[in-house]
């Protein structure tokens, strides 16, 4: 068993400074075709997403629905492959009283599949331990302080 990593994807990417509504909508469709490619290409070995699979906290349904698709038939096409969703810094909301997008596929992934991993907490894997993004640099050091002894270390920072 072997495990892929990726991270950063920022799926449902929106940038504004020198695009257009169409070249925005083609970064978008080029994120998302790549996105594809990685999970397509990945079979037999667990896959972790180290964080940041979404550009923002709320990204656009049309996005949000591509991945939940990609991901559950990744799922669906490798059941006895692990699934780790790791919350980075752009998945997650600045306030608790607003469910992100991150939140959300976790929860309905989490409901369909057994072998779906989030980790929005300091987490021991078979692979070794990993931190997600933490609110501050505090609860970051003190993570980092309290990983036990392990070979791998995986870090949204």
């Amino acid at each position: 068993m072997s495990l892929k990593v990726y991270n950063d994807t920022h799926c449902g990417v929106i940038r504004s400074a020198g695009t257009t509504p169409r070249t925005q909508w083609e970064l978008r469709q080029w994120n998302l075709a790549l996105f594809h490619s990685l999970l397509q290409s990945t079979s037999r070995d667990d896959v972790m997403i180290l964080g940041d699979l979404f550009d923002t906290f709320s990204i656009p349904l049309s996005d949000f629905w591509e991945v939940y698709q990609m991901l559950y038939e990744w799922l669906d096409r490798n059941p006895k492959q692990a699934l780790y969703l790791v919350a980075g810094n752009h998945d997650l909301s600045k306030t608790s009283t607003t469910m992100s997008s991150f939140h959300l596929l976790c929860s309905m992934l989490g409901h369909l599949f057994m072998n779906v991993k989030a980790i929005l907490e300091p987490t021991e894997i078979p692979y070794g331990y990993v931190i997600p993004h933490l609110p501050n640099q505090d609860l970051f050091d003190a993570a980092l302080a309290e990983v036990p002894e392990c070979e791998t270390r995986f870090l949204h920072c």
